[in-house]
């Protein structure tokens, strides 16, 4: 077997480094719809979290305001009670 000129000059044709193959399996496409059904999941259980917390916290606000009303009006009624006892202890006094 000869070589003849031609055939010298013929390189072989050059290879991609990284070959890929196209074709995609089931089980590939299955575990990414399986994904993103989890993660669609993940995201509505988590903004179901979140628009609970978010009504509680508007009770606790509502809630929270109606005590710092009630402690102003405890405190005014100690205020009152103080000024009752000492107008009681110099009344007695004067007796």
């Amino acid at each position: 077997m000869t070589l003849t000129a031609i055939d010298m000059n013929e390189r072989p044709p050059k290879r991609a480094r990284f070959d890929l193959d196209r074709r995609i399996p089931m089980a590939l496409v299955f575990a990414f719809l399986l994904q993103t059904g989890g993660a669609l999941f993940w995201a509505g259980s988590a903004a179901q979290r979140i628009s609970e917390i978010e009504r509680e916290t508007r009770t606790n606000e509502a809630a929270t305001e109606r005590v710092v009303r009630l402690e102003a009006e405890v405190s005014a009624l100690h205020e009152t009670l103080l000024r009752i006892e000492t107008k009681i202890d110099r009344m007695s006094k004067r007796e």
